[in-house]
């Protein structure tokens, strides 16, 4: 696109099939490499993620599986107090009620369910599909009824503008969003 070529362009076309090669082949050197112990890895996480490993490393419980930056989730702004409260040791099936109070004005709870062990995520969006706040990020959680409450800040603990939001539960078999209001 950047070139100006169009889809149906011959050299567009080569070009793809040039980076694909490309990367396919990178991706056998590495392999091959990894296979032979003789790779050599040229990434270092940051010093910053040093605390975040302890939590987001190899424990199975919280690992994230890829190497990242952590300061959206352990800084001292970002702690604004976001608790996830067990209602109910038992669930029947998949569930996100309507948020309550909503609309709300400094802060609303969300109340779901989950009917068996599996990794969780409960993230707010505003109404562009932009990522405002992961509340709940890929933890693992038991069978159960659970309730969160959300601040209406974003990640780094700034405050919203009013509008409206969309939260959104997503477990390995169950995705359902609801609509937020925030009136201050």
């Amino acid at each position: 696109m950047v070139a100006g070529k169009k889809v149906s362009d011959v050299e567009r076309k080569e070009r793809c099939a040039r980076l694909a090669g490309d990367v396919a082949a990178k991706t056998v050197e590495i392999l091959n490499a990894y296979f032979a112990s003789t790779f050599v890895g040229t990434f270092a996480d940051p010093a910053s993620n040093a605390s975040c490993l302890s939590c987001h490393g190899s424990s199975s419980q919280y690992n994230v599986m890829t190497h990242m930056e952590c300061v959206s989730c352990h800084t001292i702004e970002a702690d604004h107090g976001t608790k996830v409260q067990e209602l109910d040791g038992f669930s029947s099936g998949y569930e996100i009620e309507n948020a309550y109070p909503n609309p709300f004005n400094s802060s609303t709870n969300i109340k779901f369910s989950i009917p068996s062990n599996e990794r969780v995520r409960l993230e707010i969006y505003d109404i562009k599909g932009q990522l405002v706040n992961s509340v709940i990020d890929s933890e693992i959680m038991n069978i159960g009824t659970y309730e969160v409450t959300w601040d209406g800040q974003n990640n780094a603990g700034a405050e919203m503008p009013n509008g409206i939001y969309i939260a959104k539960l997503n477990t390995g078999n169950f995705m359902k969003s609801i609509r937020l209001n925030l009136m201050k």
